[in-house]
């Protein structure tokens, strides 16, 4: 990751010379689930399935869901053809399922990421007329952390609740997008940018807080059972519970369509510079 951000800003700095423009950017909006994958009825919670072992239904989800917001410092050559450097943060919205396992039993399932992510990537510029289109492709590489609560409610009242908290790992993916930009002045444009993000996460750890009628329990439940962590292979052996459980690492959909506007500032053009001189 660190060779290819420095080989993204290295080819940033040498088009600096010849570069049309020079730019800053900032926006925000809506990325809408895409790509969503299915999960059963047994993350994170052996009970469950201990209780209920024939009710599996499907939750459907994508951690991509939520408000984006994003800085950008990019670069554009005489040719058209540009490089840029994109910071963005996911602050994710829940996913929610209800099951019905009996008439007045029901689980809630909730699930939502928050990521920050480093972005670079290339663009062509094609201009029409006073306006211009942008299409650019990125790489995503990033991180940040995943929320999955389990919420059993009996006669409407919440009576059981699992908090897992995931961490560590890795957000990866890539993203490609087509903006509208529209000047309003020599130095400031406005631009609606619409882009769909393939990404996945994959958490290196896990942690459980275990409620009941809203009283903290999570001291009944063994180290095992409060700790988690992913690897590639689980050592074989007699299960430990005062030490954390392991379990395979698992990649989670973060998939999404977004939708965002915002402003552009043009540090430096070329056009100014030839003003200057004149």
């Amino acid at each position: 990751m660190k060779t290819f951000l420095n080989l993204t800003l290295f080819a940033l700095i040498h088009f600096t010379s010849q570069s049309q423009n020079l730019y800053v950017r900032a926006s925000t909006g809506y990325n809408f689930p895409a790509a969503r994958s299915n999960m059963e009825n047994y993350l994170m919670n052996k009970w469950v399935a201990v209780v209920y072992p024939y009710n599996v239904d499907r939750f459907q989800y994508s951690l991509g869901k939520g408000q984006n917001i994003n800085v950008e410092l990019g670069y554009t050559t005489k040719h058209n053809i540009g490089f840029e450097l994109n910071f963005s943060y996911l602050r994710g919205m829940k996913n929610i399922h209800e099951g019905i396992y009996f008439e007045n039993d029901i689980f809630r399932r909730e699930l939502w990421g928050q990521f920050y992510a480093v972005n670079p990537g290339a663009h062509f510029l094609c201009p029409l007329g006073k306006a211009s289109l942008k299409m650019h492709v990125s790489g995503v590489f990033g991180m940040g952390n995943m929320y999955f609560n389990l919420i059993g409610i009996f006669n409407g009242e919440e009576w059981m609740r699992y908090e897992n908290k995931f961490s560590g790992g890795y957000y990866l993916g890539f993203k490609a997008g087509v903006d509208f930009i529209y000047p309003i002045s020599n130095r400031w444009s406005l631009f609606l940018n619409v882009n769909w993000v393939n990404a996945n996460y994959s958490p290196a750890r896990a942690k459980t807080k275990y409620m009941e009628s809203s009283i903290d329990k999570t001291h009944l439940l063994s180290v095992g059972e409060r700790e988690t962590i992913f690897t590639n292979s689980i050592e074989k052996g007699q299960y430990n519970p005062d030490v954390p459980s392991q379990r395979l690492r698992e990649n989670f959909a973060a998939s999404s369509i977004g939708l965002q506007v915002g402003i552009q500032w043009n540090l430096w053009t070329k056009k100014q510079e030839e003003d200057k001189k004149d």
